[in-house]
């Protein structure tokens, strides 16, 4: 009598088992399906077919057959995201500030004066003192010792310092002359300490004005002998 075994694998049953393993593998494509349908849910992932294993039917072994596997899917996570180009600034352009002194002022016509006798203020113009040549200047000549004289200016408005030379003119009739030279209020108060000056000398004076309205400038001359002594100021103008 015929074992299981030789009736499995008689002639009539290999019909059995290919129709048994087309069934198995009808199963298996539709199970990979259905995994793909109610899969997870991710995007990332896809579904491949992976073989399942079933019986052969000449040597019972089993055989692979096409399942379902998820095969990942490359996503962006390692993309590099492009430079953006950083938009120019523009820059606040700097202020230019000048730097140059206001124009200075002469000192204009005098408001008030006095001479020395016969002589005192001569016209403006060309002086040098202590060798430097001044193209304006406001010179006195006196003869007498102890003579003074004096004129007074107004200040311009904005006028800060009053800046200038004093000293004998090196075409004095005397060289041994001396004489003193004084920037007063009008009270009469000095603004900046007396000078007194020989021939040859010279003072570079620069006198704060800004708080007054009026300015005299005043000389004191000293000499013996006869002959006279022209002393005076040079350059003389208002600043800013």
């Amino acid at each position: 009598m015929p074992t299981l075994v030789e009736r499995l694998t008689h002639e009539g049953s290999v019909r059995f088992w290919t129709v048994l393993s087309g069934i198995a593998t009808v199963l298996a494509l539709l199970f990979s399906v259905a995994l793909t349908v109610t899969g997870d849910g991710d995007p990332s992932e896809t579904t491949a077919s992976v073989p399942s294993e079933t019986p052969s039917p000449k040597t019972g072994k089993p055989t692979k057959s096409p399942g379902a596997v998820k095969a990942a899917t490359p996503t962006n996570a390692g993309a590099v995201e492009p430079a953006k180009e950083s938009t120019p600034t523009s820059l606040p352009s700097a202020s230019v500030v000048s730097t140059a002194d206001p124009e200075p002022r002469e000192l204009g016509d005098p408001l008030d004066s006095q001479g020395c006798g016969a002589f005192g203020w001569r016209n403006r113009g060309p002086a040098t003192i202590a060798g430097v040549d001044y193209p304006s200047s406001l010179l006195a000549y006196c003869e007498e010792d102890a003579d003074v004289v004096w004129m007074d200016f107004l200040v311009p408005i904005g006028a800060t310092l009053l800046t200038g030379i004093a000293g004998i003119d090196d075409h004095s009739t005397k060289a041994d002359g001396k004489a003193t030279f004084s920037i007063l209020d009008t009270s009469g108060d000095p603004l900046v300490r007396d000078r007194t000056l020989a021939y040859g000398e010279s003072w570079s004076l620069s006198v704060p004005v800004d708080e007054v309205r009026r300015i005299r400038l005043q000389i004191q001359f000293k000499h013996e002998g006869s002959g006279g002594t022209t002393a005076g100021w040079a350059g003389m103008k208002f600043r800013r």
